[in-house]
């Protein structure tokens, strides 16, 4: 059975998105849409999360923490349907991109190949 949180979550990934996983999630699944326009749409979602999160970002970087409640703001009153699901989808793309682009910052010890903020 088709659930569009579930393919989200097929779609959204670290290092851009994976068209053909939502394809085989669709085929498995027996998705009788268009797959490019259900692409789109999640591509649209994530553009307009980022978009919010890029302008919050401006004087300082988000911790993680705010960039997940950014998300989630704005999925609750734009996109209630998206469940915790999707939402850890989504986040995947845009955790990436928002860091990519310098929108959210690392807690300390979280990076230079270390694991735990203990760890520095």
């Amino acid at each position: 059975m088709f659930d569009k949180n579930a393919a989200i979550e097929a779609y959204s990934a670290p290092f851009g998105n994976k068209p053909d996983h939502l394809r085989d999630y669709c085929h498995e699944t027996r998705f009788s849409g268009d797959v490019e326009l259900l692409a789109k749409s999640i591509r649209q979602i994530q553009d307009a999360i980022f978009d919010e999160i890029w302008r919050r970002s401006e004087t300082q970087p988000l911790m993680p923490e705010e960039m997940e409640s950014v998300a989630r703001d704005y999925l609750a009153e734009h996109e209630p349907w998206v469940n915790d699901r999707g939402v850890a989808g989504l986040l995947q793309w845009i955790a990436w991109m928002s860091w990519h682009e310098g929108c959210v910052r690392l807690p300390t010890g979280l990076h230079h190949g270390k694991n735990t903020p203990d760890e520095n």
